[in-house]
This record gives structure tokens, C-alpha cells and sequence, in this order.
């Protein structure tokens, strides 16, 4: 999945889910992890969405980091944090559980980047309106 986002900075892999928490060993809690399409029980529909991305540093960063989730062309949220990254070598970005607004069925983009004119798709997940019953998917559509 390899994906240069800006100069020097790969992203390597990335996991949806619902909570990044760090823990006091220095790892980190992916908590409600989206393995596959994204199942709501109707639309519109907000949807608690964090992130955890492994990317690789090949110079040193300070500054911001933008992640924008959308769905289809329409952007939902767009979230900007900072990064202070004075290594090279492998590096994690969490980014924080917000409550993503969705009106319809569709793709989930995400998008990551410095600055609102270079972000660049990293993850995509289909959303998709659906019942669970006792852990298994019943019926969808979308």
C-alpha cells in the first residue's frame, strides 16, 4: 500500500477503526477495528472513525498533517493535527476518534496530506447500509 504523502513521508499501512489509545508500554490499543465494509443500520448516519497509520520517514517533518474523510466526491471531516518527527525510520500517526457525518451509501475515502491542495487517498472502505444479528450480516444494501 505504499503511499508518499509529501516529501520524505511514505505511508506504509493503515487500519480504520472505532479508538486509538496509547498504552503506558508505548503501544498502542486499535479498539473496533474495521476489517472490511463499514455497516451502519441507516442513513445519514455519523460514524466514530479513528485511525492508525505505520509510515516511513526518509527526513525529518515538523508541522501539520491533514486527514480528510469523505465519501464519494463530498468531504465529510476534514481533521488537522501536528506532527514533531525529528528521526527518519518508521513512525506511527494516530489519528484521534471523531464522529464522521455520512447522508448516504457510498465509498469512504481518506485522504492524507499537508495541506488542503496535496492530499492524496491512503485508505478506502465501502459504506454500506446493513443488520447484524449475533455477529453476522443479514442483510445490506448499498
Amino acid at each position: 500500500m505504499a503511499v508518499e504523502v509529501h516529501d520524505g513521508i511514505t505511508i506504509i499501512n493503515g487500519l480504520i477503526c472505532e479508538e486509538v489509545r496509547p498504552e503506558p508500554n508505548g503501544k498502542w490499543a486499535l479498539l473496533g477495528v474495521f476489517s472490511g465494509d463499514i455497516v451502519v443500520p441507516e442513513v445519514p448516519a455519523f460514524v466514530r472513525m479513528a485511525v492508525y497509520f505505520e509510515a516511513q520517514l526518509t527526513k525529518p517533518y515538523e508541522g501539520k498533517m491533514l486527514v480528510r474523510f469523505r465519501l464519494d466526491d463530498a468531504q465529510s471531516l476534514l481533521v488537522v493535527g501536528s506532527v514533531v518527527a525529528t528521526a527518519v525510520g518508521p513512525m506511527n500517526f494516530p489519528v484521534p476518534a471523531v464522529m464522521v457525518p455520512f447522508q448516504q451509501a457510498g465509498i469512504i475515502h481518506i485522504d492524507m496530506g499537508i495541506d488542503e491542495q496535496h492530499l492524496i487517498e491512503v485508505l478506502s472502505r465501502k459504506l454500506i447500509v446493513g443488520v447484524f444479528k449475533n455477529g453476522q450480516l443479514i442483510s445490506s444494501s448499498g
